[in-house]
């Protein structure tokens, strides 16, 4: 028993109050107004039973959970005219709670000699039937839980406290009290099957609410009143005279002693009890920005304890919804689909592929032809080709145009083989899959080899075949020449009208090896990539879980930002739309130039403003209501494009080029100052909508090198509250970097350079150069360490919002994809830093592991292939990291240790730099499996784990180019944004 025990007990007068925390407030409020220590004493009883076990859930034994719930009373009798109402009483008293067995644990004062009584001693004896082993089960598995997860599942789910509650009382943002309820719910789950109990997410919420009453040690609760009454002698002491008082409270004078200096070095703890008027409640995250003005909508109703992907998850200041929804990409409270399509049929259908001669004349043989590629070969040579002029023309086997080999057949002393060129041998330079020469034979100088495919169609057919081939090589078509051509190596890309026989069709290629100049090196040029489209129009549409789909009004690698019962979703180089989530229609669209950023002074300089760029920019408005109209307008999307749509296509395009005249004519004026986005390429980039429930934050434009960029803020119906322009360098890949939000502040990170301002306002804050370099397009993120919330860059710098100064850095730089925060600990895509920081808000970081070969069962991919652009996943332990080639590899995120690694080939990825499709949309947790999206359409969803498991494998035809922002998921639908459309996906 703890030192209750010697305390003298008397009994409780009866209180006239109602239960409840309106009755909690007046029983403090009787204390704190009028003095009566009955009415402390009874509130301190009534929630004495929750206090203990919040208390025993942290500890672990029933003597440590009675000194800290005796620690924190005390407490609460000194600071309870502090209580300023920011939170329930009860979870006022319990933030005491845990912030005396923080310290209990922090100065390691157990008392050694005391025996430690086992929780399992305290709570019931051992169960004798079915459901109380279920309850037992239950109960071990949430005590053995890490203690940053067991206490807010404790609270939440058997106190009843709510989300922000909770992270009231255990001192977190509620954006990481979300995050831990989501995996230590997980956790509990996955313990508790391996014990063989098996209950779904809310049936184990219920189950731990369900648990057997533990009440406080009788003693303990008795002894209140008399601690009440003899407490105030010992806390009119100093800490120095403090030991003195041993007599009046026995074992408590410790305790006592321990509130004084608490009292009197306040700045180091999260509790205040000063008298300077502040608050005595549990420190919580300062507002990350101001309050909004009474105009705006008032901010949609959530539930605070919904997790992310639950329809009842809204954001807030503390934690708004931007890149990869709160930042981590894992939305545990969603429930979406693992199957969808939509599928344009035409001939391609019934189309195959087969290097090796056939045997049969059906084509049963033969492989479907993914994505119209032609990935299947069969190859000879190489052969010495001193003379590349005379190379093409001379037969190194003879009547070469006739060649038609199986696999193994011979000619002379070499052998034909058959090479099937995909993401299992790509070269990761050299661009779709295809006949890669180099892989076949090496990298030869003056050398020539053959490659040879057959084409199965089922009757005559006109397809067009699109060649990737370099200048040196010569191409046969049922053995009639269709390309012969010798020029200085360099590669270039060749279309074809073909008419397809019924049977087998041959493609017999020679080509010369030779190396180009490309992007500052030299890459080989050896190679024929060839894929085929349909010229026939299409033959039908299959769908399946396609609830709505919008047509974009251009592309953008923005993902879409759910609010509400509303979707907003950047487009092309500047407009912001705001989409119905129940039906896809577009409620409005605006865009964001930069003409509309300059000053009345500098729009009065600039006599073309107002003969031209102001009279555009009035009709460039009026064509974005029409759009929006005629978009409403479509039918449903079918296999063929209605009149409807061609129209709107004419539409979306005359709209880009008034666009690109309005910022050509701003050009002209000053080329340098006022350099457009819509003149330049990747000027469309941009990243995803940032909202706090009440407001929006878009950046659009930059472009490849440099270009105006725009920065605006608007309320959730749309109307434009500031908007910033700037001249920004973004580097080669354009900007996709999404705002963060922190001290009131946005902030905006691109190439090298980092700017902040008001969020309210827009007044520009700060700006400056990122020390650790460059970003390669990754976004800001707003993390909570100690009490200070600061800005980490995808460069590694941890930044103070407030002003931009450097607080601490990593030493690495995750370029294009963005770290992952797990409350501690940062991850990127192969390494893992412990984090922590100082009063002062300077931030340590150490190196825990850094993994050398992501991919070591794997031979090791060169240059783009194994090169991640994504961000990583963190779940269950894990962390999850797909290449720009399609490689998922997977690793322990506490030891380092590669768990396994593999190929995606099922999503045809391929990588020669940014001009081929590849994987740059990050991994992605909905629910309970994980989406990984390949620039081509197909997303692959496996089930989370230490082995490779894959659930399903979806494609969407209508994506207008590549795919490359990350899926998004609430309640039981995912939003997929390809460049053509945005899809709803929910099972119909």
């Amino acid at each position: 028993m703890g030192t209750w025990a010697v305390m003298k007990a008397s009994p409780l007068p009866p209180l006239p109050t109602s239960e409840g925390d309106a009755g909690d407030l007046d029983l403090l409020r009787r204390f704190t107004t009028r003095g009566e220590k009955e009415a402390l004493a009874a509130l301190l009883v009534r929630h004495a039973d929750a206090a203990y076990r919040l208390a025993l859930r942290f500890s672990g034994n029933a003597a440590d959970a009675e000194d800290a719930v005796q620690t924190a009373f005390l407490q609460i009798l000194s600071a309870a005219d502090k209580f300023r109402g920011a939170s329930s009483v009860k979870t006022w008293i319990l933030g005491f709670v845990v912030h005396a067995c923080q310290r209990q644990e922090e100065t390691a004062r157990r008392r050694q000699a005391r025996e430690a009584v086992a929780v399992k001693d305290v709570e019931a004896a051992a169960p004798a039937h079915e459901e109380d082993q279920r309850k037992e089960a239950v109960l071990e598995a949430v005590q053995r839980l890490p203690l940053h997860f067991r206490l807010p599942v404790w609270l939440h789910y058997y106190e009843g406290l709510k989300a922000p509650e909770v992270a009231l009382a255990l001192d977190q943002p509620e954006s990481t009290v979300r995050n831990q309820l989501s995996r230590g719910l997980e956790q509990v789950r996955t313990s508790l099957g391996a014990a063989g109990v098996t209950l779904t997410a809310g049936g184990l919420g219920a189950a731990i609410a369900g648990l057997p009453q533990v009440h406080a040690p009788v003693a303990l609760v008795a002894a209140v009143p008399g601690m009440l009454t003899q407490a105030p002698a010992a806390l009119a002491s100093s800490a120095a005279g403090a030991a003195k008082s041993t007599s009046l409270l026995g074992g408590t004078a410790m305790k006592i002693t321990a509130v004084v200096v608490l009292a009197a070095s306040a700045a180091t703890g999260a509790v205040v009890l000063s008298n300077k008027g502040d608050s005595a409640e549990p420190a919580k995250p300062a507002p990350e920005s101001g309050a909004p003005s009474g105009e705006e909508k008032a901010a949609p109703k959530g539930n605070p304890q919904a997790l992310l992907g639950s329809p009842d998850c809204q954001p807030t200041p503390e934690a708004p919804f931007g890149f990869r929804g709160d930042g981590t990409g894992r939305y545990p409270g969603a429930t979406p689909p693992s199957e969808w399509t939509f599928h344009v049929k035409t001939v391609m259908d019934e189309l195959r592929c087969r290097g090796s001669k056939p045997k049969e004349s059906d084509g049963t043989s033969g492989e479907m032809l993914a994505l119209g590629r032609l990935q299947d070969w069969v190859v000879l040579g190489p052969y010495p080709a001193p003379d590349p002029a005379a190379a093409l023309n001379q037969e190194f086997i003879a009547n070469e145009a006739a060649l038609n080999p199986a696999d193994g057949d011979t000619a002379g002393d070499k052998a034909w083989k058959v090479f099937h060129f995909g993401g299992e041998n790509h070269n990761g330079i050299s661009g779709a899959p295809g006949a890669d020469l180099h892989i076949a034979f090496g990298e030869l100088q003056q050398h020539v080899a053959y490659a040879i495919t057959n084409l199965f169609a089922p009757r005559d057919l006109k397809v067009q075949m699109h060649m990737h081939i370099p200048d040196g090589s010569k191409v046969w078509f049922n053995g009639e020449v269709i390309h012969n051509d010798l020029k200085p190596p360099y590669a270039a890309s060749k279309k074809f009208d073909l008419a397809l026989k019924p049977g087998w069709n041959r493609l017999l290629c020679k080509v010369l090896s030779g190396n180009t100049l490309y992007d500052h090196r030299v890459s080989p040029i050896w190679r024929i990539a060839a894929h085929i489209a349909p010229l026939d129009p299409p033959s039908g549409l299959e769908r399946k879980n396609i609830v709505w789909m919008t047509r974009m009004t251009g592309d953008t690698c923005s993902a879409p930002t759910i609010v509400g019962d509303r979707i907003y979703v950047s487009a092309h180089y500047s407009t912001l739309l705001c989409i119905n989530k129940s039906d896809g229609k577009v409620l409005w669209m605006h865009t964001n130039l930069f003409a509309e950023t300059l000053s009345e002074e500098e729009r009065n300089a600039i006599p073309v403003y107002k003969e031209k760029i102001a009279p555009g920019i009035a009709k460039l408005n009026e064509m974005n209501e029409q759009i929006a109209k005629e978009l409403n307008a479509l039918p449903p999307p079918d296999a063929q494009a209605p009149p409807e749509a061609q129209k709107i296509e004419e539409r979306i395009k005359a709209r880009e080029k008034h666009e690109r005249d309005i910022d050509g004519d701003l050009e002209k004026v000053d080329a340098k100052k006022y350099r457009s986005p819509t003149n330049q390429h990747l000027g469309t980039s941009n990243g995803s909508p940032l909202c706090d429930g009440k407001h929006l934050w878009v950046v659009h434009g930059g472009g490849i090198y440099s270009g105006t960029m725009t920065v605006a803020c608007y309320d959730l119906d749309g109307k434009r509250l500031w908007i910033q322009g700037f001249l920004a360098n973004s580097g080669e890949h354009g900007n996709h970097s999404t705002l963060a939000l922190a001290g009131g502040k946005v902030v905006l990170t691109f190439q090298d350079a980092v700017r902040a301002f008001d969020a309210l306002t827009g007044a520009p804050a700060w700006q400056g150069k990122l020390p650790s370099g460059k970003t390669g397009g990754g976004s800001p993120l707003a993390v909570k360490i100690g009490n200070e919330t600061l800005i980490l860059t995808s460069t590694g710098d941890f930044l103070n919002p407030a002003d931009g100064k450097t607080m601490g850095k990593l030493g690495c730089n995750e370029g294009c994809a963005t770290f992952v925060w797990d409350g501690g600990n940062v991850y990127g895509n192969s390494r893992a830093y412990k984090v922590s920081g100082n009063s002062g808000g300077a931030v340590q970081s150490s190196l825990l592991f850094d993994v050398k070969n992501l991919f070591p069962n794997l031979k090791r991919p060169p240059g783009f292939m194994g090169s991640p652009v994504a961000s990583p996943l963190l779940y269950e332990g894990l962390v999850y990291t797909v290449s720009e080639g399609g490689i998922l590899s997977v690793f322990d995120a506490a030891k380092g240790e590669v768990v396994y690694a593999r190929i995606l080939t099922e999503l045809h990825a391929s990588v020669s730099w940014v001009f081929n499709p590849g994987v740059c949309a990050s991994p992605t947790l909905g629910g309970k499996y994980i989406y990984i999206a390949g620039d081509n359409g197909i997303v692959m969803v496996i089930q989370p784990g230490r082995e490779f498991k894959m659930v399903a494998l979806n494609k969407v035809d209508h994506t207008g180019g590549q795919t490359l922002s990350t899926p998004v998921f609430e309640g039981p639908r995912m939003y997929y944004r390809t460049p053509a459309y945005l899809f709803c996906i929910g099972e119909k």
